[in-house]
């Protein structure tokens, strides 16, 4: 089946404005505010964010996209998981984290602890803030 990049650095493949024509020059992610992190084999910048094939809706391919507006896709994804207000809160922050029991530990590239999955952490953390 067809599949086809519909955002390349952040905007649509097509889209010829400067901002557009710059980012994708630089290789900049407008969603973490860096260089691009997704390299390809070679070590140049992969760039595409949202793909979509020819009979399905858009998919984001990279997880990047997920930190743009402030967390806005992880949020709403929490907030149907586990109901509203779901604050979100970096995963490093979740032992000091004073707290309600609404808050929803985000872990991911940007700064947030790794936490060993296999040894149970990640439930030891969400443990630690009510869930």
């Amino acid at each position: 089946m067809a599949l086809r990049i519909i955002e390349f650095f952040g905007y649509s493949p097509v889209d010829k404005t400067p901002e557009a024509a710059r980012i994708r020059r630089e290789h900049f992610c407008p969603f973490i505010n860096t260089p691009c992190t997704k390299l390809l084999h070679d070590g140049s910048a992969g760039g595409a964010c949202s793909v979509k094939q020819a009979l399905s809706g858009p998919t984001i391919c990279c997880p990047n996209r997920l930190y743009d507006g402030n967390y806005r896709i992880l949020r709403d994804v929490a907030e149907i998981a586990f109901g509203k207000p779901a604050n979100l809160i970096p995963g490093i922050d979740v032992a000091q984290a004073k707290h309600d029991g609404r808050f929803v530990a985000v872990f991911g590239k940007r700064g947030e602890r790794n936490y060993d999955y296999r040894r149970g952490r990640v439930q030891e953390a969400i443990l630690s803030i009510g869930f």
